[in-house]
């Protein structure tokens, strides 16, 4: 006989005559019923499912008096540190760099006023962060890295210079309507600015101008990503920055003694629009900065929009000097025209001169180590 025959299978598949018995459990192993363990793992399965539904309804929290769980969470990894200054600050650099390449590579054919506008406040904000990224490179490659950002400035100059020609113009109109607003060698002056925008603007959409424009961007946006800014000393930007308010402390007090001419103003004007971004960077990269850094970058701000004006001035001054006096009506700036213009521009210039002054003097009323313990709170809130 064989074994199935004496199970409940063999039992079933029985032909004829009468199932046969089971056999006998005494002593026999293997053949004992799963149903009872079955069961036994089902209530408890069940258990710890209400368990943990009444856990949850709980909000999760174990009732007082009761026993932990016997095996405890194991302990989260380790976070990482936050990234020091220098990264952060490096981190800005190569996002401002890639900032201005996707403007000037996106725009169709010839950027306009506002794209160029803005690419040259974003590379005026670079150099300020590569100021402060100074020590760090090195005196040679900072100095080298500055002019690459300058000479990438200037290629975008001609389209701005003539938009604030064009602005000047109209804002001494503004302020001197009678004089100024309805003389016929003044509109004659006006239309030529404005054929010299355009002009300098299409010069923008060149293909072959744009590939070297894009070219030195992302030269210089290689180098500043080959600097190891995770083995740089965060000191080293607080001294950087200890400098740049020193270089305008300077620049302040030699415009109060009076030298006013063209160059010292434009290098108080540079020295202060890069405190601002300055300030700025290092608020951004501090996680709780001192009050003191936004005050500083907001006067720094109004301050540099005065100076800004003021160099504006100068430039229009220059140029107008420089219109024929002689030649077809066109392309020439009548006398008493030329007087008026002259004239109304050292009166704006006085006045922004005068403002410029008192506010620089109360920017830079503090001393260069004062400010810097501000910088270094922002330095060692990370």
């Amino acid at each position: 006989m064989f074994a199935a025959k004496w199970t409940a299978i063999g039992r079933r598949l029985a032909v004829r005559g009468r199932p046969n018995r089971p056999p006998a459990t005494v002593g026999q192993i293997g053949h004992r019923h799963i149903l009872a363990p079955l069961a036994a793992t089902a209530l408890a399965g069940a258990a710890v499912m209400a368990g943990v539904a009444a856990t949850r309804a709980r909000g999760g929290r174990r009732p007082a008096g009761a026993e932990p769980p016997p095996h405890p969470p194991a302990a989260s990894p380790r976070e990482p540190e936050p990234p020091g200054v220098p990264v952060l600050l490096q981190a800005r650099m190569l996002a401002r760099a890639d900032a201005v390449i996707a403007s000037l590579a996106g725009a169709r054919g010839a950027p306009d006023a506002r794209t160029v506008h803005a690419v040259r406040k974003d590379l005026k904000r670079l150099r300020a962060e590569l100021l402060l990224f100074g020590e760090i490179l090195g005196p040679k490659r900072a100095r080298r890295e500055d002019r690459r950002v300058a000479s990438i400035a200037r290629q975008l100059a001609h389209a701005r210079d003539a938009e604030v020609m064009l602005a000047t113009l109209d804002a001494l109109a503004a302020r001197h309507p009678r004089r100024l607003g309805r003389r016929r060698s003044v509109l004659r002056l006006r239309k030529r600015i404005a054929r010299e925008q355009s002009g300098a603007h299409s010069r923008l959409g060149d293909p072959l101008a744009r590939a070297q424009l894009l070219g030195s961007l992302v030269t210089l946006r290689e180098r500043i990503a080959s600097v190891d800014a995770r083995s740089a000393d965060p000191a080293a930007i607080e001294r950087a920055y200890r400098e740049i308010y020193r270089g305008g402390r300077e620049a302040c007090r030699s415009a109060l003694a009076g030298h006013y001419g063209a160059r010292r103003m434009h290098r108080w004007r540079r020295e202060v629009k890069s405190l601002r971004y300055a300030s700025e960077a290092l608020s951004k990269c501090g996680s709780q900065p001192p009050a003191r850094l936004g005050k500083l970058a907001r006067r720094a701000d109004d301050l540099g929009e005065m100076l800004g004006d003021e160099h504006d001035l100068v430039v229009f001054s220059q140029w107008v000097r420089a219109q024929p006096r002689k030649g077809p009506r066109k392309f020439r700036v009548g006398r008493r025209a030329r007087a008026e213009l002259l004239r109304a521009a050292r009166l704006r210039r006085r006045e922004l001169r005068a403002r410029a002054l008192r506010d620089g003097e109360r920017l830079y009323a503090a001393k260069p180590a004062k400010v810097s313990g501000a910088a270094a709170r922002a330095l060692s809130s990370r």
